[in-house]
């Protein structure tokens, strides 16, 4: 059979012995008591491999990949032969039972040739060429056969496409029709905002020349939508993608001018239609409660009515609609407004639907005609309660010596609209355990907590609310308590209380705000016995002793106000592409340092309150006043099936009162499977010091650098992408200046970079949609305070992390 712009040619190749084949097939007869074997029931040719060779610019071969469905079967590494989806697939051919299916499901059939999905694929390459103006692009198929088919095996093919672009065509002129209904300042923005690369005729000119601007169906279409956004907000509420059309006269020849023949105009004609005030609006509230009353409302926005009817909703009051309306009647149509109000009613946790419908407009007032709308709203269930079951990675209570696998259960109470204005109240509780593979688990935890949320700020700030006018904003205020005890470490904690408020404003899409006026921890530790001799030991300077000693033994009182701002546009479970951007600065101990100097202590500052009753004997609450900054930064780099990944850290403390230290909770450690991997969790410095113990004391000043590759080599295998991971890490963590810890712990600027601990290593991603399996194996390159030279340990004992999430 002959198919147009594909080539069969006769080669043939040696196929290779799989061994692993064979054995899988050993295990699956004695398994599934069947022979695997493939279930390919036709003769269709089995497809080996695809490639894309020629001049296919201005594409990637991954764009190029999203439209060729003639695909072989993933290869691990991209070795040929080595399919293990098709092994397990294989596996379970040949037996109906249950186990059989199931594990044809994890695997994938063998792919096979169909020229009918070749000529589709070549079909849509050449669409796609054309709608980027390469109109005299040539795509050509190639199928090689690499081997014959047999008695029992099918034959083998591969496929290449082979690619020549052409010439491009270009832009020349583009003209406006329509839109002299503009005033000179909106032409103005609208020329600003044109996706395509033009240059005016003149000034308030409709007419351009394009600016090295290629032809491109893709841009004519994104320039459309710009100029649909543009007219949407500036009043034009009637206008629709129909109603802009682009007409493109082409250039048979470049007879008439100097022009190239392939050259094109295009000319937009607009058709915007009326501009539109906004109109009366109506709120139309289904609920989930039966038997209730019918409610209604009316409000006075602007020079117009909000009217409100409600069906089996009895709580919702009217203000939260009113504070999520982003304009009133009489203002000028804007769309944007429309988005913005739907976001912030969807967004208050009440309505678990939300629809925004312009209604047929209103011309019966004299001037600009107006555009009423109605608003569809449905309210979750107010009450809910949820038994829980989770795994999750533990960085530890009090600085642990290495990371924890937390298992735990719970249940949590929530109530949504406590109050009828969006107010949100969560109660919980948990119990879990947690500990590795090695030590078991020897930590156990229980977690009382609360939370109201308000879906806006309180009073106080609702100046700064108004002003800025973020795209969302709440209140947080929560209270919790928790007990643990960890066996590994010798250290319990006989409670822990905390109380928070926090104000948050949403900017943008990617920009967030987060101030937390209060954050208070008072906290009750105690030591286990071993807890002296495995960490005290080692610290050499006696007052550094005491103040390790004080942190695990002394109840601790901190109050912190902090600021904190985030920009991000990646995902934060996949971490794949975008950036992630967090800065924050906050001071702690203020308020004790206040009590303490002029109401307790008027003549003297003791850096410490009195105890209340419940701690027993003379016991006095410890503060240590200290500012703290941090900067983390992070960036994502994808590159087809390659991702490249950075992550820099810098943060300093300082303590302010009399104490030399900061808090135990707010000093910086360095280490660990988030960290530089070539050491164990926080078992890294501070500086050059050495020694079991050493890293309890943490520091004051933290530096951290990491890079990683992550290479996927199989997608959808067990239903999960994997990823081969390269890494290195750079970082360490130093006393600062009032530190009492010794000198080969602080930071100098003439020697820190010596005391940089430098791993590297590799790991492994399994990434499902809601799971990432993370295994690292670290290797220490340079150790600080030593002078082992490179590998000092050699690579035959790497650091091996088990995490869950990326690594950063």
């Amino acid at each position: 059979m002959s198919h147009p712009n594909i080539d069969s040619t006769g080669l043939t190749r040696c196929s290779y012995v799989r061994l692993g084949l064979v054995l899988l097939g050993i295990f699956a007869a004695h398994i599934l008591g069947a022979a695997p074997s493939s279930s390919q029931p036709s003769r269709l040719a089995l497809l080996d491999d695809v490639k894309v060779e020629g001049n296919f610019a201005p594409f990637s071969r991954d764009e190029l990949a999203l439209q060729i469905r003639t695909r072989p079967n993933g290869r691990f590494l991209g070795i040929r032969g080595m399919t293990p989806s098709v092994w397990f697939y294989n596996l379970g051919a040949g037996s109906e039972s249950g186990v059989a299916r199931a594990v044809r499901r994890v695997g994938e059939a063998p792919a096979t040739f169909d020229p009918a999905v070749l000529r589709g694929d070549l079909e849509r390459l050449e669409g796609l060429y054309q709608q980027e103006g390469f109109f005299e692009a040539v795509i050509v198929a190639h199928v090689d056969t690499l081997s014959q088919p047999e008695q029992h095996e099918p034959a083998h093919v591969a496929v290449t496409l082979t690619i020549d672009a052409g010439q491009p065509t270009y832009v020349r002129k583009v003209g406006y029709e329509g839109l002299d209904v503009l005033t000179e300042d909106e032409h103005r923005d609208w020329v600003s905002t044109s996706i395509l690369t033009l240059q005016p005729a003149s000034e308030d000119s409709t007419q351009f020349f394009g600016v090295h601007q290629q032809f491109s169906e893709r841009e004519l279409l994104d320039e459309r939508g710009a100029m649909l956004d543009f007219l949407r907000q500036n009043g034009f509420a009637q206008v629709t993608r129909d109603s802009i059309q682009a007409v493109v006269f082409g250039m048979p020849d470049g007879s008439e001018s100097d022009t190239a023949p392939d050259s094109v105009d295009i000319v937009f004609r607009v058709n915007p239609g009326e501009r539109f005030l906004f109109g009366d609006i109506s709120f139309v509230v289904n609920g989930p409660e039966i038997g209730v009353e019918q409610r209604t409302d009316t409000l006075a926005l602007g020079d117009g009515i909000a009217s409100i009817l409600m069906y089996g909703e009895r709580h919702l009051s009217s203000r939260l609609l009113r504070r999520s309306l982003r304009f009133d009647p009489g203002e000028p149509y804007n769309y944007e407004a429309l988005l913005a109000t739907k976001q912030r009613l969807e967004r208050s946790g009440v309505f678990m639907f939300s629809d925004i419908v312009r209604l047929p407009p209103d011309f019966s007032g004299a001037g600009v005609p107006r555009a009423p709308h109605r608003v569809s709203l449905r309210t979750r269930k107010r009450h809910g309660v949820r038994l829980e079951g989770f795994l999750l990675q533990r960085s530890g209570l009090l600085g642990a010596e290495s990371e924890e696998l937390a298992l735990g259960s719970g249940v949590s109470y929530r109530n949504n609209n406590l109050f009828g204005s969006g107010e949100t109240v969560t109660l919980s509780t948990t119990g879990s355990v947690a500990g590795d593979f090695t030590a078991g688990f020897p930590t156990a935890q229980l977690d009382i907590g609360s939370a109201l949320t308000l879906p806006s700020l309180i009073p106080p700030f609702r100046r700064v609310e108004r002003a800025f006018d973020p795209l969302n904003s709440r209140t947080s205020i929560s209270l919790g308590f928790l007990i643990a005890r960890r066996e590994a470490l010798g250290v319990v904690i006989r409670g822990r209380s905390s109380a928070g408020l926090r104000l948050e404003m949403q900017h943008n899409t990617i920009r967030s705000s987060y101030l937390d006026l209060i954050d208070f921890t008072l906290s009750d530790p105690d030591t286990l016995l071993g807890f002296s001799e495995r960490f005290l030991a080692f610290v050499e300077d006696p007052v550094a002793r005491q103040f390790v000693l004080d942190d695990y033994t002394r109840p601790q009182l901190n109050n912190a106000l902090r600021y904190t701002f985030r920009s991000t546009t990646s995902n934060p479970f996949k971490r794949d592409r975008g950036h992630a951007f967090e800065a924050s600065v906050e001071t702690g101990g203020n308020l004790s340092s206040l009590l303490d100097r002029f109401v307790f202590t008027p003549d003297s500052v003791e850096g410490s309150l009195p105890g209340l009753p419940f701690f027993g004997g003379d016991s006095r609450l410890e503060y240590r006043p200290y500012v703290r900054g941090l900067v983390d930064f992070r960036q994502y780099t994808p590159r087809g099936n390659l991702t490249f990944a950075i992550k820099t850290i810098g943060g300093i403390v300082q303590p302010t009162g009399n104490s030399p230290v900061a808090p135990f909770d707010r000093r910086f450690y360095s280490g660990g499977a988030s960290s530089v991997r070539g050491w164990s969790f926080r078992t890294l410095g501070p500086g050059g010091l050495t020694g079991e113990g050493v890293f309890v004391q943490g520091g004051d000043i933290k530096l951290e650098a990491s890079a990683e590759l992550r290479v996927k080599f199989l997608q959808q295998f067990l239903r999960a992408d994997w990823q081969f991971v390269v890494f290195s890490d750079v970082g360490n963590v130093w006393f600062g200046p009032r530190n009492p810890g010794e000198e080969a712990g602080r930071f100098r600027l003439d020697r820190f970079y010596r005391e940089l601990g430098v791993g590297g290593g590799y790991g492994l991603r399994i990434g499902w949609d809601y799971l990432i399996l993370r295994f690292d194996l670290g290797n220490k390159i340079h150790v600080p305070g030593t002078e082992s030279g490179l590998f000092p340990d050699g690579l035959g004992s790497p650091v091996f992390h088990f995490s869950i999430g990326q690594a950063f």
